[in-house]
C-alpha cells in the first residue's frame, strides 16, 4: 500500500486518540510502525540501480515474467523469492 490510502488507518488512530479510546503511547507506536514501513519503501527505491528497481517493483507487485525469473534467479532468491511455478 504505497498510496495516500495507507494514511487512512493512521488517521483513524489519531481520531481514536483524540476521543480518548487510544492511548498516547499506542498512537506513537503506530506512528513509528508507519514511519518504519515507509523507510523500507524508500530504501527499496533509492538504493538500487534502474534495472534492479524495475525488477524489485515487479516482484513486489507480483508481475514477474518467466524471463525475469530465469535471467535474475540468484538476485530474486536473495530477495526471498521462491519460484512456485517450476515443479
Amino acid at each position: 500500500m504505497v498510496t495516500e490510502d495507507a494514511l487512512d488507518p493512521l488517521y483513524q488512530s489519531f481520531l481514536e486518540w483524540k476521543s480518548g479510546s487510544l492511548s498516547y503511547f499506542e498512537l506513537t507506536e503506530l506512528i513509528h510502525i508507519f514511519h518504519k514501513n515507509n523507510q523500507e519503501i524508500y530504501k527499496d527505491f533509492t538504493y538500487t540501480d534502474r534495472k534492479e528497481l524495475i525488477l524489485l517493483a515487479k516482484l513486489k507487485l507480483g508481475r514477474l515474467t518467466e524471463d525475469d525469473i530465469k535471467e535474475n534467479k540468484r538476485l530474486l532468491e536473495f530477495w526471498g523469492y521462491e519460484d512456485r511455478t517450476s515443479s
